[in-house]
């Protein structure tokens, strides 16, 4: 018999911060803090593979400064990105905002471990 495909659906609430400033011609800039609610489209089959697309919303927070002089920008705007699951790690690549001067984009790795 065949594999059966299915789609699942699913809600989720990320948060997250910069680790590390970038300096772009002579500017810091550090992303504080960001969150957003996404919805989740997992395709799978009864095999351990499930590939799946993100799209949501993405709020953030932002400074950029040079020596006497910072700035703090809130922006937001739509989300997306995709990955796949296998068994029990993850890959994905994920757009979180994309502005006019700067982009905020991730690709993570992860491990799901169930109890």
């Amino acid at each position: 018999m065949g594999d059966l495909l299915m789609i699942i659906v699913a809600v989720e609430g990320r948060f997250g911060f910069g680790l590390q400033d970038d300096t772009v011609l002579g500017v810091d800039v550090e992303i504080d803090t960001f969150f957003g609610v996404y919805g989740v489209f997992h395709i799978s089959s009864n095999s351990d593979t499930s590939f799946y697309g993100v799209l949501g919303f993405t709020k953030g927070e932002l400074t950029a400064s040079v020596p006497g002089f910072s700035i703090t920008e809130d922006d937001s705007g739509l989300s997306y990105g995709f990955g796949v699951d296998i068994k029990s790690f993850n890959i994905e690549y994920m757009l979180y905002l994309d502005e006019d001067f700067y982009e905020v984009s991730a690709i993570s790795f992860g491990y799901n471990s169930y109890f």
